[in-house]
């Protein structure tokens, strides 16, 4: 969990049980046993988190979250649009942010996304297809791959500014545990 060394709570459950859908009741449940006080001030999590009955419970409680999305159909053809756009900001460690609203299906409203992407270095990879190693008499090889650039979407309730270097850093730092 990044690091963090203070568990509140902790729930065992059947190896089958370990979606948000089965960890949300426990969630709410803790928040609702302790003072406000005591709270995250963030609720985080991979893109099992991203859907619409977490996020408008968080919302409903004023909590905020930073949840990764799964790159659906729609999620892809928004960062189609906007790859090609300029003004990407840099959120350090290589990699560029940039803001948008989505509304995906089964969502009751937009909400505020951060998509994060970086460049790939240029790696080898392993070919094992006969067809394109028969071309070159072999049974396997190796290949260059092209460079490539990753791509991450954030969906978030925090509100601060894109452009300020602190978030931008802190919203690089989150999303590389996610890899």
């Amino acid at each position: 969990m990044a690091g963090v060394r203070l568990v509140l709570d902790v729930d065992v459950v059947a190896g089958n049980e370990h979606t948000s859908k089965h960890f949300a009741p426990g969630l709410w449940a803790l928040l609702d046993r302790i003072p406000r006080d005591l709270w995250p001030s963030l609720l985080r999590g991979d893109c099992g988190f991203g859907n619409e009955p977490i996020m408008r419970e968080a919302e409903q409680r004023g909590l905020a979250y930073l949840f990764k999305l799964r790159l659906t159909a729609n999620v892809k053809r928004m960062i189609e649009r906007l790859s090609t756009q300029r003004e990407w900001t840099n959120a350090g460690q290589g990699w560029q942010a940039k803001e948008s609203l989505l509304r995906l299906e089964g969502w009751s409203r937009q909400r505020r996304v951060i998509i994060l992407r970086r460049r790939v270095k240029e790696t080898w990879r392993y070919l094992r297809m006969r067809r394109q190693a028969s071309k070159h008499g072999l049974s396997s090889m190796w290949a260059r791959a092209s460079t490539s650039t990753n791509y991450s979407v954030l969906a978030t309730s925090l509100d601060e500014e894109l452009a300020s270097s602190a978030s931008c850093i802190a919203i690089a730092a989150i999303a590389r545990i996610f890899f």
